[in-house]
């Protein structure tokens, strides 16, 4: 516990005294930079202010430097993590990293199976990231760029990729944590990693990035709230491979290439080299200047079979989100995703099932230091993924999630997130939380993100 809160502080010391020594301060998410002189105005909304203000972070064809630290606090009513499992170790709640049980029962889609990014209920850094990049610029004809990112964290296990940060020798979390770059809650990640190269409006991109899909981000300053959605358990973090992008106009772009699946590099849960081959591709189209469309898909086959290696997984993985700034003041985000998964074996024993649902986000701008902001999601099981969610439980349930929170930025590296949640499951068998003896929960926190 010392160890913990002694980390924050000193992670929060070092982040003050980079914030004054380096020059240059990105602007982030609600940031107090208003070069229009408008109450609520978003500095690099083009609708209303300059975007080549230097205030809206950094420009295309140049090096650019920079990072955060984000620590907090998250706690719910029962005093245990903040995550699915029913494990006990010498006294204590759950074990270091308590996934063992959710991954062996399928309690929820997705690599990870994952529900929040704040699983300790104790302080906690969540992400200390920083970042090298060369951004394209497009009107320039050939030019090139990359970026480089690195995460260290109780965040950290999400950006992981089997083959780079580990490798995942079993199903068993235990050996997993014996095998990554990590030791007790926390885990290092290259989050991404890629270079890029760019023609006028096409350009390449080849390595590890965050994935496009859904509407949450793993950085936490281009997201309202401190938690995550349940949607953002369904979907990849990170992809491996090679993705072209065509954008003939402002308000359109398409992009389109291969993948070596989710979360991976190019090493299999079995232990031997190669490659999940996966489409994935999308569009986004602005319908004006305040409504932003979004269509992301992700098709392809695992060969390991979540380590059974005598048959191929197929899975299509997509999310649709749309972004509407309703005026000055109010911001709304639509998301529907979708995960499907079946084996390719004998029927009697196949594996199959999936999730889908729905998330919407209302943010309220009162002024150019605080925005409040609701969220609620919907989430369905279906087929073996709703198999023993809880103990003894068989069948298709719903979870459910609403979250008030507030965030508030008095300068442009600082942004402190305070929110509550509330959390339950349809039927009430499907119990998850409190030692899987319970359908529902209250849980809530505040976390601080310096950036420089």
């Amino acid at each position: 516990m010392k160890k913990t809160i002694f980390g924050c502080l000193g992670a929060a010391a070092v982040a003050f005294a980079l914030h004054f020594t380096m020059a240059h301060v990105q602007a982030g998410l609600f940031s107090s930079c208003n070069p229009c002189d408008e109450v609520a105005c978003n500095p690099c909304d083009e609708a209303t202010c300059d975007p080549c203000d230097a205030a809206c972070g950094p420009r295309a064809g140049q090096w650019n430097f920079g990072g955060w630290i984000e620590a907090g606090f998250y706690a719910n009513q029962y005093g245990r993590r903040n995550i699915y499992s029913n494990y006990e170790f010498a006294g204590k709640h759950n074990l270091v990293l308590p996934l063992d049980n959710a991954v062996a029962n399928n309690a929820y889609p997705g690599n990870y199976r994952r529900l929040n990014n704040v699983a300790l209920s104790d302080p906690q850094m969540n992400q200390a990231w920083i970042f090298v990049e060369r951004t394209l610029n497009t009107r320039r004809g050939l030019n090139f760029g990359g970026r480089v990112d690195f995460l260290y964290g109780t965040d950290g296990r999400f950006t992981q990729s089997d083959g780079l940060e580990f490798r995942s020798l079993s199903d068993s979390w235990a050996v997993r944590r014996e095998n990554s770059w990590g030791q007790g809650d926390y885990f290092a990640s290259f989050a991404q990693i890629y270079g890029e190269v760019g023609f006028n409006n096409v350009s390449v991109k080849a390595g590890k990035f965050l994935s496009p899909m859904g509407s949450n981000s793993i950085m936490s300053p281009e997201r309202f709230f401190y938690s995550l959605t349940h949607a953002f358990a369904a979907m990849p973090v990170t992809h491996t491979g090679v993705i072209g992008t065509w954008s003939p106009s402002k308000n359109f772009s398409a992009f389109g290439g291969w993948v070596n699946g989710e979360d991976r590099t190019f090493y299999n849960n079995d232990g031997t080299e190669g490659a999940d081959n996966a489409a994935l591709f999308g569009v986004e189209y602005a319908l004006n200047k305040r409504v932003n469309l979004a269509y992301t898909a992700l098709i392809g086959k695992s060969k390991n079979g979540a380590g059974r290696t005598e048959f191929d997984v197929d899975y299509f993985v997509h999310s649709f989100v749309v972004n509407a700034k309703l005026n000055k003041r109010w911001d709304y985000t639509f998301e529907w995703t979708l995960r499907n998964e079946k084996e390719n074996r004998d029927p009697a024993y196949r594996y199959c099932g999936g999730a889908y649902g729905i998330n919407q986000e209302l943010v309220y701008r009162l002024n150019s230091r605080w925005a409040v902001g609701g969220r609620a999601e919907w989430m369905h099981l279906y087929g073996n993924y709703g198999d023993y969610f809880g103990e003894g439980f068989y069948g298709a349930p719903d979870i459910y999630a609403v979250v008030f929170g507030a965030n508030w930025t008095p300068n442009k590296w600082l942004t402190v997130k305070p929110e509550v949640r509330y959390d339950w499951t349809d039927p009430k068998e499907a119990t998850v939380f409190d030692n899987y003896t319970r359908h529902k929960q209250f849980s809530g926190g505040v976390s601080a993100i310096v950036k420089f």
